[in-house]
């Protein structure tokens, strides 16, 4: 077992960690957008904020620009979905190598 393999599992770990935070947040925004888009089913016009500024748009307009959003975010979660399985795979691997460096330096 190397230290190397030691620093390098740290790393993947906070990767990890990095992506999986970043998958949940994008998940949630996902959830809002649907919610968002689902309720300007029930009206006609609405609200849109626009730095300090509020202006009325039509509803349909207001679905249209969430929906793509909504697309784009989940080709973003759907990249971090791969991405995390990635990682997760090469954490396995350097586990699996360090646990058997393990086992060798103890049968020592």
């Amino acid at each position: 077992m190397t230290q190397d393999d030691i620093e390098r599992l740290g790393i993947l770990e906070q990767n990890l960690s990095s992506l999986v935070a970043n998958r949940q947040h994008l998940q949630k925004q996902i959830l809002e957008l649907e919610e968002a888009v689902k309720e300007l089913e029930t009206v006609e016009d609405a609200y849109q904020i626009v730095g300090t500024v509020m202006l009325k748009k039509s509803s349909k307009d207001l679905q249209k620009e969430l929906s793509e959003k909504k697309e784009t975010t989940t080709v973003k979660l759907e990249s971090i979905q791969q991405q995390e399985k990635v990682l997760r795979d090469q954490l396995k691997k350097v586990q699996d190598s360090v646990m058997a460096e393990l086992k060798k330096s103890q049968g020592d």
